[in-house]
């Protein structure tokens, strides 16, 4: 046991919580020290951009489009922050919702397990499972 309590009475902002069980045979547990406001989600940069055929081109058009003035750097951050609504839109075209595809083979993996842990699995599952 992790926490019991004596714990959450002497630091009564905390939590535990497990979360879903993911490509891995264990629960990741989460242990949270109150409210913290850490600002706007940070950008995740995705390898099968660049590996996509149509990325490099549409790099090119967006990134040559925008026209900034100012100093170097200034001109930098604003291009990057212009490219980065581009290609959170762009990604959704080519990709869909990633984060909600993700959620859905997790689930499906979790039905597996359960299957798995029920009574096996057959080769066509296992293929799928993996």
């Amino acid at each position: 046991m992790f926490v019991n309590n004596g714990w959450f009475r002497k630091w009564p902002n905390q939590s535990l919580k497990g979360l879903r069980r993911s490509l891995l045979d264990h629960v990741p547990l989460v242990l949270q020290s109150g409210f913290k406001d850490w600002g706007p989600r940070p950008f995740r940069f995705m390898n099968s951009w660049i590996e996509h055929p149509q990325f490099k081109v549409f790099f090119l058009e967006k990134w040559n489009s925008y026209f900034i003035e100012g100093r170097v750097a200034f001109r930098l951050k604003e291009k990057l922050k212009l490219f980065k609504s581009d290609l959170r839109s762009w990604n959704k075209v080519i990709f869909g919702d990633i984060d909600y595809n993700i959620d859905m083979k997790k689930e499906e993996i979790e039905i597996l397990d359960r299957i798995d842990d029920a009574m096996g699995l057959e080769e066509a599952e296992i293929i799928q499972r993996n």
